[in-house]
């Protein structure tokens, strides 16, 4: 998590100025291409990947993958910033593990204890708790001084926090849906790893053709006339998705899966661009790379691991 663009950031975009308001929106779709699309195009790979060796060479190809990202970046990643010497608070970053880590912990283990609560649930989720509220605390302490780990002033513009509450709600349907999907096609339907992966392709090649083109009708139209609709298409995708039966044929669970796509790539851009739109310029370059991390591509789950 990046306090400043200009302390050297590993983040995108990695350039300092923000972009022209008029091509704002075709510039946020450009990076909603990478955001969101290489987790919907991941299961494919990790499928094809799963299909034919073992579950350990996936993390190989992984390894391999974030070498080739090293060694080029290292290569031809140009330093455009102005490098500031900028204090670390590493305490911080201590508490921001273990109030992130913490709760993640619990609720993971709730679904490997059936449902029940008991200490392996309560004890983590209450750490993390308790270490995220004197996290808070200490940013809302540290950022007088301008010397936050993560910035909280920002949540002061409605519009903004509205975008990131927003955000956070289409990131949950778009990983909820990468998890809990290739699950359903292997468990219930009975697909192989490989058929699931292929069956979320075209899903995830409809959010990265989109992107591009929702970006340019942001900047010519504003966010509502695809926000709202976008909502209406994932809602429409998530009801349906609650009535899936075996009966189903597989074409089916494709067009919900585009359609559910073509909804977040709908809301995405919008937010991202009416987010940072609405920061004065000086704290939108703060949160520049705040929306601009890269998820990590989820994997089908393999139903016989060798």
């Amino acid at each position: 998590m990046c306090r400043e663009p200009r302390a050297g950031c590993p983040c995108i975009p990695l350039e300092r100025r923000l972009p022209a308001v008029r091509a704002r929106g075709r510039r946020m779709g450009s990076i909603t291409v990478v955001i969101a699309v290489a987790p919907a195009i991941g299961p494919t790979i990790a499928g094809l990947i799963l299909s034919q060796f073992s579950w350990r060479f996936l993390f190989f190809v992984m390894l391999l993958l974030a070498l080739a990202a090293l060694i080029l970046g290292a290569l031809w990643m140009k330093n455009v910033t102005e490098p500031v010497a900028t204090p670390v608070d590493v305490f911080s970053v201590v508490l921001s593990a273990l109030a992130f880590g913490g709760i993640v912990f619990g609720l993971s283990h709730i679904g490997e204890s059936g449902g029940s609560v008991g200490a392996g649930v309560i004890i983590p989720l209450a750490v993390g708790v308790l270490a995220l509220a004197v996290f808070i605390l200490r940013q809302v302490r540290l950022q007088r001084k301008d010397l936050a780990l993560l910035d909280l002033r920002t949540f002061k513009t409605p519009v903004f926090t509205l975008s990131v509450i927003a955000l956070g709600i289409s990131a949950m349907v778009l990983f909820g849906s990468l998890i809990l999907l290739p699950t359903c096609m292997q468990s219930v339907l009975g697909m192989s790893v490989l058929q699931s992966g292929l069956l979320l392709l075209p899903g995830g090649l409809a959010m990265g053709l989109s992107s591009p083109i929702i970006g340019r009708i942001y900047d010519r139209f504003g966010p509502k006339p695809l926000a709202i609709p976008g909502t209406i298409l994932i809602t429409l995708a998530i009801a349906a998705l609650s009535l899936l039966t075996v009966q189903w044929p597989w074409w089916v669970l494709l067009l919900i899966h585009v359609t559910l796509n073509i909804g977040l790539a709908m809301t995405y851009t919008p937010l991202f661009s009416t987010a940072m739109s609405e920061l004065p310029t000086s704290m939108a370059r703060l949160q520049w790379a705040r929306f601009s991390r890269l998820p990590a591509p989820l994997a089908p789950r393999s139903s016989s691991p060798r």
